[in-house]
């Protein structure tokens, strides 16, 4: 089925382009003031995806966007922004509710795949709310069923209370694993059976469990009843045909098991939508660290490198009986996830200054230290909209505080030693060894013995002696990482110590 798409952009020439490229596999509906959007949708059409630009007259896109969503909230939208500043992103994120957010001008190459992204989250959407509507009638059926069973005989009743309780440990059940412990532990002693499994059909590693089981069933004589997702397939919950007693399973336990499978759907449909909204933020969030290392003339292989090279210090100070307690695999985890997030504050930069191919004056310098400051303000506006998202507080760290120096000369507030956070002395050692050994616009690289002799010469000083002490350690493993990452191009060039102005701004 086709879907439609409703684009809004005051510049005539964008807006046909836009239509140019997508009418062939969507129905196109275009705008050119946020006015004639909202009255378009007001008219009772329906969108699958809404794309505004920022830049429109009177009505931003951020507001538009917004009321757009309470007009429409099945509509998946997206913002298209040119140089995107701290409060345009907190904005979109959390006001507006942006499902995607893309640099401005952009190519169908570009928006195409983004377009596809957001056809499948409203797909999702409309599947939730389905969901809904049958678990309204799932709970109607339900309470039906348990009026009759109150005036019943003692099994029955204990069997509507354990429903009930069911209901509400299914309420407090936050994680995929936990809704399929809930219900197979509810289906055993509500239908009593000696066993029940929950199978899921939908998890991806990153969002947890593949199922549970409580008790033990049989190896034949299973019923297996279907977890009701919509579009998709949730799972199945297995039962035995028989009770504990071996009696077959009449007509209101079957009945009572279709009502908890069709709780257990909508929970684990939900708990899984959240996990995936989670790692679409995430994923918003990293790309935009992206943005910001673009725009400074690096590739995206910058940030990978300097995740690797955190790991690999982090591990190596663990081996060395280092911060044992602190750095656990899921530190380590958080760390190589959140390093990215190191020089987003450069967003809030002007290209005049970010983009000079040469020595920055004093008045300069002052201006590109600011970036620790926005990028620590991005992402601790991101943090008061809510959410889980634990990497974000490491990654307001490292951007605050990764050009603070061991001695205490560093910026923005000249914390010293220890007062710097771990993570981000750990991300001062792989970012200055990365800026050093790449090629910039104001500079060669450096050798990688010139830039572990330079590491040396300011452990103490700049750096914190012990990671530095652990990354030079690894001098081979860091030599692999670089080479294996390396830039496109990149040729290892001799360059001079006195190139290296700029080269951990």
């Amino acid at each position: 089925m086709t879907s439609r798409i409703l684009y809004v952009d005051g510049d005539d020439a964008v807006r046909e382009s836009f239509r140019r490229w997508f009418e062939a596999e969507h129905e196109v509906w275009l705008a050119a003031t946020a006015e004639e959007a909202l009255a378009t949708i007001r008219d009772g059409r329906t969108f699958a995806v809404i794309v505004s630009a920022q830049d429109l007259p009177r009505i931003d896109g951020i507001e538009l966007l917004a009321r757009a969503r309470s007009e429409s909230p099945e509509s998946v939208t997206v913002l298209a922004a040119g140089h995107a500043d701290i409060t345009t992103i907190a904005n979109a994120l959390r006001r507006a509710h942006v499902f995607q957010l893309v640099a401005s001008p952009f190519t169908r190459e570009t928006l195409a795949p983004v377009l596809e992204e957001c056809e499948s989250e409203h797909r999702r959407i409309v599947a939730e709310h389905e969901a809904t509507a049958a678990l309204n009638v799932s709970r109607a059926r339900l309470s039906s069923l348990t009026d009759s069973l109150e005036r019943r005989i003692h099994e029955q009743s204990r069997a509507l209370l354990r429903m009930r309780r069911f209901a509400e440990d299914l309420g407090r059940a936050n994680t995929l694993g936990q809704v399929a412990e809930v219900a197979a532990l509810a289906t055993r002693e509500i239908c009593g059976v000696s066993g029940a499994r929950v199978e899921y059909a939908i998890t991806p590693e990153h969002c947890g469990a593949r199922g549970a089981q409580s008790g033990t069933l049989p190896d034949e004589g299973l019923l297996y009843q279907s977890l009701p997702g919509g579009d998709r397939e949730i799972g199945t919950l297995i039962v035995p045909a028989t009770d504990e007693v071996g009696g077959e399973l009449g007509a209101e336990k079957i009945e009572l098991l279709v009502s908890i499978a069709g709780a257990t759907a909508f929970a684990a449909g939900n708990s899984f939508g959240r996990c995936e909204n989670r790692i679409a933020h995430d994923e918003t969030i990293l790309a935009m660290a992206k943005v910001a290392e673009q725009r400074d003339n690096e590739t995206g292989l910058h940030v990978e490198r300097v995740s690797q090279y955190c790991r690999l210090a982090a591990e190596a100070l663990r081996s060395r009986g280092l911060h044992v307690r602190l750095v656990t695999d899921e530190w380590i985890g958080a760390l190589v996830k959140s390093a990215p997030l190191h020089d987003v504050g450069k967003v809030g930069i002007p290209d005049s200054i970010l983009l000079k191919p040469g020595r920055l004056n004093d008045a300069e310098w002052k201006v590109m230290r600011t970036h620790a400051e926005i990028g620590a303000q991005t992402l601790r506006a991101i943090l008061a909209g809510g959410g889980d998202h634990p990497f974000l507080a490491m990654g307001l760290d490292i951007a605050w505080c990764h050009h603070e120096r061991w001695d205490g000369k560093g910026y923005p507030r000249g914390l010293t030693g220890e007062q710097i956070p771990l993570a981000a002395r750990i991300v001062s050692v792989a970012d200055v060894y990365d800026a050093l050994t790449s090629v910039r616009p104001y500079k060669r690289p450096w050798s990688h013995e010139e830039a572990l002799a330079y590491l040396e010469e300011q452990s103490g000083r700049h750096f914190d002696p012990a990671v530095v002490a652990a990354f030079v350690a690894h001098r081979d493993e860091v030599g692999r990482i670089r080479a294996a990452l390396a830039d496109p191009g990149h040729r290892a060039v001799e360059t001079t110590l006195a190139d290296g102005q700029r080269a951990a701004s």
